[in-house]
């Protein structure tokens, strides 16, 4: 375990969003999170939040749960 999790801080980028948005408008702090994946043009948004999956999607970029993320790297 702790060398996936070595693994996600060696791949991870701190951002500061320069934008803010008002997308998910029943939970305002979700935006925190579109905010910070399209500052780091991220691919995927991995994440149980009910809000943010309920998008599927936001500019370009995949909103799925941490299960259909598995399934995706077992296929690549």
């Amino acid at each position: 375990m702790l060398k996936v999790v070595q693994r996600v801080i060696n791949n991870s980028k701190i951002v500061e969003p320069s934008v803010k948005l008002d997308i998910v408008k029943d939970d305002s702090n979700d935006n925190k999170v579109l905010e910070c994946a399209k500052e780091g043009k991220v691919d995927y948004i991995i994440t149980n939040d009910g809000h943010l999956l309920k998008l599927k999607e936001f500019e370009g970029i995949k909103i799925v749960t941490p299960t259909e993320f598995l399934r995706i790297l077992k296929v690549n």
